[in-house]
């Protein structure tokens, strides 16, 4: 049995297809902090998507902030809250002529992200 048939029996795949189907020009989102698509959060996070970053130190940020989320020791915004973050921060990038591929791109803001 292929992963992919594995993955489509568990309800899994079409979780992730529908998902990953609003896929536009490279960016991966809507993702709140680059880290949690407010659907399906906290259940559903990814580490490691900036780039142009210092990347462990990045991930160890991303992790304990996941860990403290799945803990109950902090709490995410509600969805609303989260989408209009995104929103806002989609409209700012377009205003600066930034294209979607670089929506991950933190080059220069990472400390500003990290903190």
């Amino acid at each position: 049995m292929t992963m992919e048939v594995l993955l489509s029996k568990m309800g899994v795949l079409s979780l992730l297809t529908s998902f990953f189907t609003a896929q536009d020009d490279n960016r991966v989102g809507p993702l709140y902090k680059h880290v949690f698509p407010p659907a399906l959060a906290p259940s559903l996070s990814f580490v490691g998507l900036p780039w142009k970053v210092v990347p462990f130190p990045q991930f160890e940020l991303q992790s304990k902030w996941i860990a403290g989320l799945l803990s109950n020791r902090i709490a995410l915004p509600s969805k609303e809250e989260m989408m209009e973050d995104i929103k806002a921060f989609y409209s700012l990038l377009e205003a600066s002529g930034i294209p979607k591929r670089y929506t991950q791109n933190l080059g220069d803001c990472q400390f500003e992200y990290n903190d």
